[in-house]
């Protein structure tokens, strides 16, 4: 059967993955062995969405997950799903691509289960994943860390502490934090990875949670 979409995992432990969205399905996404799509995830509820294919385009329906599914920055309780789509569940990214291999259903299980045992670190690509998706992202999941950001206009540094922005800077620049963020928010291409937290003890020089950061930051570009 011609396979129309699928969603490729580009951030996360599953970067890499793909797993085909054929037509006539209800794909259960969950925790949950029952589950088509099994992401072991302590932010992925057992049944977290899932994803109807029986119309001309598939169709997403978070399951009143404890943490919410969002697509393109947004939460969202049920959603249709068009290419270049970007969907958060739990710690992973995954983005909506035209669906041009054969990759069983079973084959893409047995691909997402095999990344289980070696897990990555949080990267990816500014052009394909926005920086503020990586921010509400890390914040949703309370992630704790230094994200690196390296841009084609210099390199920066965003300190979380269980999902919350602790302070911004940007190399061979003093701006104040916010200043650094706003800096940041403005480019589009570049890289980022999320390092363990430091052990050094750091000030709280930002006390907004991070989507007032973001619209902040936003409003004054």
């Amino acid at each position: 059967m011609e396979v129309r979409y699928t969603l490729r995992f580009i951030s996360g432990k599953y970067v890499g993955g793909e797993y085909p969205l054929r037509r006539q399905r209800r794909i259960l996404i969950g925790r949950t062995s029952e589950a088509d799509m099994v992401l072991v995830d302590d932010r992925v509820s057992r049944k977290h969405a899932e994803i109807n294919t029986f119309g001309d385009r598939p169709v997403m329906t978070d399951l009143q997950s404890r943490n919410g599914t969002f697509i393109n920055g947004d939460r969202v309780g049920r959603a249709t799903l068009t290419l270049g789509d970007r969907i958060v569940i739990g710690s992973a990214i995954l983005k909506v691509i035209d669906g041009s291999d054969d990759l069983s259903e079973e084959e893409a299980k047995a691909q997402l289960e095999m990344t289980v045992a070696s897990p990555r670190a949080l990267t990816g690509e500014l052009a394909e994943i926005p920086l503020p998706d990586v921010l509400r992202l890390l914040s949703s999941s309370r992630r704790s860390g230094n994200l690196e950001v390296h841009g084609a206009e210099g390199n920066g540094q965003i300190l979380f502490h269980e999902g919350r922005v602790y302070t911004c800077s940007v190399e061979s620049a003093k701006h104040a934090p916010q200043a650094a963020l706003e800096q940041m928010l403005r480019w589009k291409t570049g890289a980022f990875r999320l390092e363990p937290p430091t052990e050094n003890p750091v000030p709280d020089e930002l006390s907004e949670s991070v989507e007032k950061l973001i619209q902040e930051a936003l409003h004054r570009s």
